[in-house]
């Protein structure tokens, strides 16, 4: 017994001895000396330059030993930037002597990186810096497939905690014009039992266009260092939309710096997908959907919120599919749904969009205009293009459909009364016709408002504007028939005629005879009119040049008429006289 625990001690005496040189001799020894022969094998494995400024060695009883690297560099390739790729503040992970020994495992039990920086730039055909920062060696390749072959033993890695904190990645993707600068901040990650030949478990939170850490994400990763690929399954994400600094969307997505984007944003946007892989050719293998329940969105322009925002899509590597996206406006419901394919290049779509009984008066700002228009808008409109951006739907934007309003009303203002003011060539011309018609007319220019009949058109959209080749306003006292073209902003522009029954345009002609200048064929008042502006606002604009020149036509033709009627009655004496009466005073009118 004696001797067994002699030699315990004993034993014990030598690994403590042994602990205590080798810590000195870490201590002691200076790594730096290497530096160069250090920086060229990472250059040759990663295919970049590298670069640090400390590098130490060290040990612990928890951890063996431990390596630090303070302020790592790797550079990008010249073709993507000249920045470099990959910056470190410091580094520091320790290995498991131990196990290497026991097992043949190479087990790091930390590995904690801080501050890194990564610089990820996508070009316009699509290839990715990261995917060739490691050139895989095909004879390396068939030398570890044929030590597998044989039985020979090749050490495992494993890492069982890698932590990332207060990192930043930039990405940059040139496939769009302009170019997309994406910056994820404040990212803390943490990555639990790495492995070069099983997928292991990740979780990180960031902040995504916001100054918080609004983004959280959980998933798997696996490497496949034949193929030099990244893959990631049960990827989930999630972000909170009201922490989301709306004013940095156009910043870093510029594409969509003259978008109407909403003022304030609710609710919880969430990504699952089952695999992805990142690798020389890109991103592959991409499949997942999207979904978003009961958010809320303030809009300018809109009266009222949207709310009960609902989103189901699914996304592959080059198409979005819009199962269905529903949203409220008031008491109005607008639907969504459609395809559009290579999203990340040319942005192909068509999409069915279907709005019921959205009330114009809540989707409209009215502001502190004296003019409010109120009724209820119905659509179902087919639409295609390419490109999302503001220009691009201006310029491609095209589809089909129809539209119908209902109880329709134009607040403070009467049209024709309004729109005979315009005609300036008569003076006063409302109130001429109003003092003189009978009460039922004169009832009707002196109501308030305008209420027009119900309305249902086909429309196409050409080149981002809905386009009413013939649009008819009907009223009581009038009808309004011309063209119609609305833009994507609101603006609008009417070009046509107004029209007045026949029955109120003989009543007005009886009180301003000149009026009966701009009868048509059928007996009604046609007077040229445009309307334009940008809603709510409503600006009207009468021709007077062409009723001026239909007065004028007008009246000559009847001084003309006059002329030709006094020819005739000098005439018809004249025929008298040959028949036997004297001549002498009808001389002078044959001269």
């Amino acid at each position: 017994m004696k001797n067994i625990k002699t030699a315990l001690i004993s034993f014990v005496v030598i690994i403590l001895v042994l602990f205590i040189a080798v810590t000195v001799f870490l201590k002691t020894f200076n790594v730096m000396r290497f530096k160069p022969q250090i920086i060229n094998q990472l250059n040759k494995a990663l295919n970049r330059k590298v670069d640090f400024k400390t590098v130490n060695l060290g040990m612990s009883l928890k951890q063996g030993i431990t390596l630090s690297i303070g302020d790592l560099s790797v550079s990008d390739d010249a073709q993507f930037s000249n920045d470099s790729m990959l910056t470190v503040k410091d580094t520091s992970l320790g290995i498991d002597i131990l196990s290497y020994i026991k097992r043949r495992e190479i087990n790091v039990p930390s590995v904690i990186v801080n501050a890194p920086k990564v610089n990820l730039v996508r070009l316009k055909e699509g290839k990715i810096n990261l995917s060739s920062i490691v050139k895989t060696d095909q004879g390396q390749v068939e030398q570890v497939s044929s030590q597998a072959k044989t039985g020979v033993i090749v050490p495992s890695l494993l890492i069982n905690s890698f932590k990332i904190t207060d990192g930043a990645i930039n990405y940059i993707d040139r496939a769009f014009q302009p170019e997309i600068n994406l910056k994820i901040k404040d990212l803390d990650a943490l990555i639990q039992a790495v492995s070069l030949t099983k997928p292991f478990p990740f979780t990180a939170q960031a902040g995504l266009l916001s100054s918080k850490q609004n983004l959280k994400v959980k998933g798997k990763l696996g490497l496949n260092l034949n193929a030099n690929e990244v893959v990631i399954s049960d990827l989930q994400a999630e972000t909170d939309l009201s922490m989301l600094s709306l004013e940095r969307i156009p910043l870093d997505l510029p594409m969509l710096k003259d978008a109407s984007l909403p003022q304030g944003l609710s609710g919880t946007l969430k990504l699952s997908f089952d695999k992805l892989v990142a690798g020389p050719k890109g991103l592959m293998g991409l499949s997942g959907e999207v979904s978003l329940d009961n958010a809320n969105a303030r809009v300018k322009g809109l009266a009222l919120p949207i709310k009960d925002i609902g989103i189901r899509a699914k996304i592959t590597e080059d198409k979005i599919t819009i199962d269905k996206t529903s949203l409220a406006v008031g008491q109005g419901i607008i639907t969504v749904q459609g395809i559009i394919n290579d999203y990340l290049k040319r942005q192909i779509f068509n999409i069915q969009t279907v709005v019921k009984d959205l009330n114009l008066g809540e989707v409209i700002a009215q502001g502190s205009g004296q003019v409010k228009i109120e009724g209820f808008l119905s659509s179902n409109l087919n639409l295609n293009g390419y490109g999302l951006s503001q220009e691009a739907l201006q310029d491609k934007l095209s589809g089909k459909g129809d539209i119908s309003l209902t109880k329709v009303k134009i607040k403070n203002i009467n049209v024709l009364r309004t729109v005979l003011d315009k005609i300036s060539v008569i003076p006063g011309l409302a109130e001429k016709v109003q003092t003189n018609l009978s009460e039922k007319y004169k009832e009707k220019l002196n109501h308030k408002d305008t209420t027009i009949a119900d309305i249902e058109l086909p429309v196409l959209i050409e080149q981002g504007k809905v386009v009413i080749s013939d649009a008819i306003l009907t009223a009581d006292e009038f009808v309004i028939r011309g063209q119609a073209q609305v833009g994507l902003s609101g603006s609008y522009d009417f070009k046509g005629v107004l029209l007045v029954p026949m029955e109120l345009s003989v009543s007005m002609v009886a009180a301003v005879d000149r009026l009966r200048y701009l009868l048509n064929e059928r007996g009604e008042i046609q007077i040229p009119l445009g309307i334009y502006g940008k809603a709510p606002a409503v600006n009207f604009k009468v021709d007077a040049e062409y009723i001026a020149k239909r007065m004028l036509l007008e009246e000559g033709k009847k001084q003309l008429l006059k002329v030709l009627e006094k020819t005739f009655e000098k005439e018809e004496p004249q025929t008298e006289q040959t028949e036997g009466e004297p001549q002498s005073e009808a001389q002078p009118a044959q001269q």
